[in-house]
């Protein structure tokens, strides 16, 4: 459970492909998950998921460089200073979907 404000959790991983099959692979990714595109940031692919009793929703960003993949979530509400695990459960649900591909 990460306490903050905004309550934050990001992970930091290599892939082994080139930038472009990666960014593909990133983006069917997304369009499987049900998380809606934001698309405000323009070097990164910018998300929100549904939010929850809990929650409000939470902001995913996914940076893809050459040789890393960068995801972080964040609590959208700036007030909100417990995410219940929330954000760490995204970045791990992103990277289970991204191996198993």
């Amino acid at each position: 459970m990460a306490l903050g404000l905004p309550a934050y959790h990001s992970e930091k991983r290599k892939h082994l492909m080139d930038k472009a099959s990666c960014e593909a692979k990133v983006q069917a990714i997304l369009d499987a998950l049900p998380w809606f595109k934001i698309g405000y940031l323009e070097n990164a692919f910018d998300y929100r998921t549904q939010g929850t009793m809990l929650t409000f929703a939470e902001r995913v960003t996914i940076y893809v460089g050459e040789t890393e993949i960068l995801v972080k979530s964040t609590c959208l509400f700036p007030a909100q200073f417990l995410d219940f695990g929330k954000n760490k459960k995204n970045v791990a649900l992103f990277y289970e979907k991204f191996n198993e591909q």
